[in-house]
């Protein structure tokens, strides 16, 4: 941007020359060499190269760096931790912390997942048993439909019995599902008294003792209907005991369907709890992992988090304690490095991304590194708000071009953005323009012994020179008097 396009910075450039020097002249010209006590400087005009910029300190910082944090859960202490500053490669070790309790709890873990692909097994093979048995009732179902006449003899004698006893087998199964469901249901609410279980398991397993109640409460009804009143209506019916043998056909069909449910209900809880214990050992297995760190890439470990004593962040060595997602070590990429200043409200407009630059560590002055403007911000620092000076600054980065392996991040420096570079242009000192009622003013000599106050036009100022653009010529000697 020209900075005769810019109506804020150029009046401001205007009115310090004007400040500076606007008293320097009372009239249009001089009788050159009248006052002996005049102290001047003639200097010609000339034309030269006009670089404008702007001159910041900053910090020099990496442009990309990974941070690598505490992924494991609660607070652990470091066992290991690699110095600072050492130049790591991909895969070095650069953080362990103490996972014995990580490694318990895995131990649990994996045991309670062992014990639960045991249940899911023995669930697996109960359903295979229960769609086996469920197919035979079905079948000796059908053989009584085709025998009734015949085997009137054999319900009396044989049958009568199997019911009986089939009955009183339901209620024991039902009596045993009941207090396994109980002694689980109490195992669960000790683990979640002791914060291993959640609350959702123990309700499920409150629920499994109030379905368990439900089912023998029902096996007992069945064994009561049985003994009461099935034997002897089918002793006192003989005569419609095809219709009856059709009617338990359809409910062994029933019961069979029951229990096979049953069966899936069961190897479906036992799945869903062997994926529960799958999920917590996975958990665990990653825990420990995570325990120890190491370098994604090649690089210098820097620690993390603050260095007072002070701060409530824990500090990064050795024996310290630190929490889930603390950071713990950076790894910057010290390849391509920036340098981060503040820019003044006054010339932030001027501060261009692409713009070149110029870089010099107070470490190494005479080294000179480039750069170009990476990141302009849009709005003033909110810091800069509520500074003493009630000035505005912008923050700026200027990622450096050259190679910066050599510099450890944290260096402080000088940076130089050039916002205006003129080839050629006609400039005279910045001391020998002076304005008078608005106009601006160079002093020329036109004799040996005679000056004139000549109005001139001027573009670009810097720190020195000025350029001017109409009113002289190259070549003019121009008068630089020293105030006094």
């Amino acid at each position: 941007m020209n900075i005769l396009t810019n109506p804020r910075t150029r009046w401001g450039l205007l009115a310090s020359a004007g400040i500076l020097f606007g008293f320097a002249f009372l009239y249009n010209g001089r009788q050159f060499g009248k006052n002996p006590k005049d102290e001047f400087t003639i200097l010609a005009a000339k034309r030269a190269d006009l670089v404008v910029s702007v001159k910041e300190s900053g910090t020099l910082e990496p442009v990309n760096q990974t941070t690598i944090r505490n992924e494991v859960n609660g607070s652990s202490r470091i066992v290991y931790l690699v110095p600072q500053g050492t130049m790591v490669k991909e895969g070095d070790l650069l953080v362990e912390l103490d996972s014995s309790e990580q490694e318990k709890r895995l131990e649990r873990r994996r045991l309670s997942y062992e014990s639960r692909q045991a249940s899911q097994a023995a669930a697996q093979s109960r359903l295979v048993i229960v769609e086996s048995d469920a197919e035979s009732d079905v079948r000796k179902a059908k053989l009584k439909v085709d025998f009734a006449r015949m085997d009137m003899e054999k319900f009396e004698h044989l049958e009568k019995d199997h019911l009986l006893r089939e009955a009183e087998l339901s209620v024991l199964l039902a009596q045993e599902t009941l207090r396994f469901s109980e002694e689980r249901y109490s195992n669960s609410k000790m683990l979640a008294d002791a914060g291993f279980e959640t609350s959702s398991a123990v309700s499920r397993d409150k629920l499994s003792v109030t379905s368990g109640s439900a089912e023998l409460e029902k096996a007992r009804n069945d064994e009561e209907a049985t003994t009461r009143f099935d034997t002897v209506k089918r002793y006192r019916k003989l005569a419609a005991e095809l219709v009856e043998t059709q009617t338990e056909l359809m409910r062994r069909k029933k019961e069979a369907d029951r229990r096979i449910a049953q069966a899936e209900s069961k190897l479906n809880s036992t799945t869903a709890s062997l994926e529960i214990a799958e999920l917590a050992l996975a958990e665990s297995e990653t825990q420990v992992t995570a325990s120890k760190m190491y370098a994604p890439h090649e690089g210098m470990a820097v620690y993390g988090g603050s260095s007072s004593r002070a701060s409530r962040e824990s500090m990064i060595e050795e024996g310290a304690m630190v929490r889930n997602l603390q950071e713990l070590i950076t790894i910057p990429d010290i390849s391509t490095m920036k340098i981060a200043i503040k820019v003044h409200e006054t010339m932030a407009s001027d501060v261009e991304v692409g713009q070149e630059a110029f870089v010099t560590l107070d470490s190494t002055p005479e080294r000179v590194y480039k750069g170009r403007v990476s990141h302009i911000a849009l709005f003033p620092d909110r810091q800069s708000f509520w500074s003493k000076s009630k000035s505005l600054v912008y923050g700026a980065e200027i990622t450096l071009t050259d190679p910066t392996e050599a510099i450890n991040p944290g260096a402080s420096g000088k940076a130089q953005i050039v916002v205006h570079y003129l080839e050629d242009a006609l400039t005279v000192p910045i001391d020998a323009v002076t304005t008078i009622e608005g106009q601006q003013i160079v002093e020329v000599q036109v004799s040996k012994r005679k000056t004139e106050n000549r109005p001139v036009e001027i573009g670009i100022v810097n720190e020195r020179r000025v350029q001017v653009l109409n009113g002289i010529e190259e070549g003019d000697r121009i008068i630089l008097r020293k105030a006094g």
